[in-house]
């Protein structure tokens, strides 16, 4: 049954595929702050600060690849 997952992949529509991106950062945030952070009182703060940031980065590179498409296509 799972098998089958790997031949024939459940097709995501792009509207939902972007918010898979959510917990995914959250997890990458949360492990890596929880290996970094040298005090466990400031792991949450600094998890959602890192969360917040990436997302933000990914936001900019998107814009920016959008007006790069375009502007030469």
């Amino acid at each position: 049954m799972i098998a089958t997952l790997f031949v024939h992949p459940m097709e995501i529509p792009a509207a939902q595929a972007i918010f898979w991106l959510l917990p995914l950062t959250f997890g990458v945030a949360l492990a890596y702050r929880a290996m970094r952070c040298e005090d466990i009182s400031k792991v949450w703060h600094e998890t959602i600060s890192l969360f917040v940031k990436i997302l933000l980065g990914m936001a900019i590179l998107a814009a920016g690849f959008w007006s790069v498409f375009q502007i030469f296509l």
